[in-house]
């Protein structure tokens, strides 16, 4: 089977490769800033302006990306739990850490990490952006990262497996419970209900006239719940075997 990532290089020793659905979100991204985004903000710029400000900013867009699961890397060799590698994917990423968490604050920590790598971003960017007001260019830069990284950082936030947030409900419903298993169940299944609200966010938008919010609210349910339905097949307990 060919491989479907490649690698790109080494951040504190952990491996990051880049799986080649990554592209489509990466061209999408630059297509939708360079059309939308930026000229309806910004209306005196060269066309070719546009191009160049969006294909930079999608690149640090994805470092956001990186940089949240570096985050989720990072406090995860802290506990010495061992990183295979981060993947970037076409929604996000991913932090192969090859241990389970130990403890439930461990795992606490570990997912909240990424979200509050992005926090720290949003306010980095946001106070960088008006030492910057004159040069528009960066300006809109700037400002944009500073507002896609707060997105970041509350979305992962929901409470739905697998986001951050539906794993730092797995966490604290171990704490309270001791029993992994029925955690991972519970914030599997909470996840199913929030993909079934982002479905219904999503139709409703389609049928509004929303289109664009519409898919995505659809494709981000459905990624949701295919999600939470794996990791509960995964948990449920094997059938017996027919005599």
């Amino acid at each position: 089977m060919p491989k479907r990532t490649f690698y790109i290089g080494r951040i504190f020793n952990i491996p990051i490769e880049i799986d080649f659905s990554w592209f489509y979100i990466f061209a999408l991204l630059v297509w939708l800033l360079a059309n939308d985004y930026f000229p309806a903000h910004y209306h005196q710029w060269p066309v070719l302006a546009y191009w160049i400000v969006s294909i930079v900013t999608a690149v640090l867009f994805f470092g956001s990306v990186l940089l949240h699961e570096l985050g989720h890397s990072l406090v995860a060799r802290a506990f010495h739990l061992p990183v295979e590698d981060i993947v970037l994917l076409i929604f996000g990423g991913v932090s192969k850490i090859k241990r389970e968490p130990q403890s439930p604050g461990q795992e606490l920590l570990i997912v909240l990490a990424g979200p509050l790598t992005n926090i720290a971003l949003w306010a980095l960017f946001y106070f960088a952006a008006p030492l910057f007001y004159s040069w528009q260019y960066v300006y809109a830069l700037l400002v944009y990262l500073s507002y896609i990284n707060f997105l970041l950082g509350i979305f992962n936030l929901i409470p739905g497996y697998p986001l951050d947030g539906g794993k730092a409900l797995l966490a604290i419903v171990w704490a309270f419970t001791h029993d992994v298993h029925k955690a991972t169940l519970i914030a599997a299944n909470v996840g199913r209900v929030f993909a079934f609200l982002f479905i219904v966010l999503g139709v409703f938008s389609f049928l509004n006239g929303d289109t664009v919010d519409g898919i995505w609210a659809l494709f981000v349910g459905w990624l949701l719940g295919s999600a939470a339905a794996s990791q509960t097949r995964r948990m449920a307990p094997p059938s017996p075997r027919e005599p």
